[in-house]
């Protein structure tokens, strides 16, 4: 991600954004400058694949400034990652597609750039479930960041192999490391 935020290209942060919030690719590329609020803490997200998706996203105080950055003197209605698409051929149907085109091509160039493992746009929806499993959120925490019914579908697909493992044996090494309570 420091590669994203370094860039700092509409399409580096709204990689940077899926990252910071979980949101999907569609999500973010549909993104409104309209959609950050409470001063960058609150990310709305809507246009999504089901009613349960449409929700509130609590962005983490240091990315906060990055989404306020991306909305500053927009129209609310203007696009919060607006980039213009490599000419094509064709005139494209579908323009939604063409943005989420884009976003893939934008993360395979910044994990070249970085010296990491390509990663598609879609699986930094899972490194974020991870990493708020392994900061201790609680599964509906999880559930709700991603859209999800429950946290089964976010086990299935997004939660890293292991992970709740990690957590459990944190928890149990943190209670042999803290004094007994008298």
């Amino acid at each position: 991600m420091i590669a994203a935020l370094e860039a700092g290209d509409p399409l580096a942060l709204a990689a940077a954004t899926m990252a910071f919030t979980g949101c999907r690719p569609g999500e973010v590329v549909a993104l409104r400058a309209r959609d950050v609020d409470d001063g960058g803490a609150v990310l709305w997200i809507y246009g999504t694949k089901t009613e349960r998706a449409k929700r509130e996203v609590q962005v983490d105080p240091d990315f906060q400034p990055i989404l306020l950055g991306a909305a500053s003197g927009k129209a609310p209605d203007d696009l919060l990652f607006d980039f213009q698409p490599q000419r094509r051929r064709k005139v494209a149907k579908d323009p939604a597609k063409v943005r989420k085109d884009a976003l893939l091509r934008r993360v395979k160039a910044l994990c070249k750039q970085a010296g990491v493992k390509r990663v598609t746009p879609h699986s930094l929806r899972g490194l974020n479930a991870t990493l708020r499993r392994l900061g201790g959120a609680p599964d509906d925490s999880i559930t709700r960041a991603l859209g999800h019914m429950d946290i089964s579908i976010t086990r299935r697909s997004y939660l890293a192999p292991g992970v709740d493992e990690q957590v459990a044996a944190r928890r149990a090494f943190g209670r042999l490391l803290s004094p007994r309570a008298a």
